[in-house]
């Protein structure tokens, strides 16, 4: 991104934002080791390979980052999102710095977390991209979805980070991410085992499926920010 810009603006604007709240900051951090880890609680009752193992945990982690990340983007900016209404920019402009910003928060966990994984689980080269194949649409899906979640559920008076969502946007949250993790999870069953007749389906099909997946939260959080009432 160039160094000016209502866009790169828009982008250190929520990373300084994460950044300076250390509360928020840590609770991510942890979220994000949990989602991880958590496919390992059931690893003894389900034993599957270590190739199988590795992209369940990094599914786990992408469709966390969803809500752990992405939910909290709108609300934390409380009652000064009314700025994002009276700035010069288009609620889809501002949309697209919020799906950037939690983007750059997220890759960077998910690339930490597949570092940590490439060490414990030794597997050829090409394992690792096919898992990156499907991983990283799905981490896109994921924080459109979130994005949306907080502009629909998003509460501007949260005292405590993990309250910044209404107690109908968390159980709403928890049952995307479910049906997240069971698509993706189905998503990579089917390409492993040739369901797709498709040439390289494994490298492109994911991203073609998030990528139309994508615009239904996009365009719904797009027009509820643009027709969103204030109150003072």
């Amino acid at each position: 991104l160039p160094a000016r810009g209502a866009l790169p603006a828009l982008v250190r604007h929520d990373l300084k934002l994460f950044a300076r709240d250390w509360t928020v900051l840590g609770d991510i951090v942890t979220a994000a080791a949990l989602w991880t880890l958590l496919p390992l609680v059931g690893a003894p009752l389900h034993p599957m390979p270590a190739a199988q193992l590795a992209r369940v945990m990094l599914l786990a982690l992408t469709v966390g980052l969803g809500y752990e990340v992405a939910a909290r983007a709108i609300p934390f900016e409380r009652r000064a999102l009314v700025w994002s209404r009276l700035a010069p920019q288009g609620a889809g402009r501002w949309l697209a710095g919020k799906l950037l910003s939690t983007g750059a928060i997220s890759l960077p966990i998910v690339a930490l977390a597949a570092a940590a994984m490439a060490l414990a689980i030794p597997l050829p080269a090409r394992e690792w991209l096919a898992a990156a194949a499907l991983v990283v649409p799905a981490l896109g899906f994921s924080l459109a979805l979130g994005v949306w979640t907080g502009a629909a559920f998003g509460d501007p008076q949260w005292t405590n980070p993990r309250a910044m969502l209404t107690l109908g946007g968390r159980l709403v949250a928890s049952l995307v991410l479910l049906a997240q993790a069971g698509g993706w999870l189905a998503v990579s069953a089917a390409i492993r085992a040739g369901t797709l007749q498709l040439p390289y389906a494994q490298w492109w099909a994911p991203a073609v499926l998030a990528l139309v997946l994508s615009m239904v939260p996009i365009r719904a959080t797009a027009a509820r920010l643009a027709g969103r009432e204030w109150s003072y």
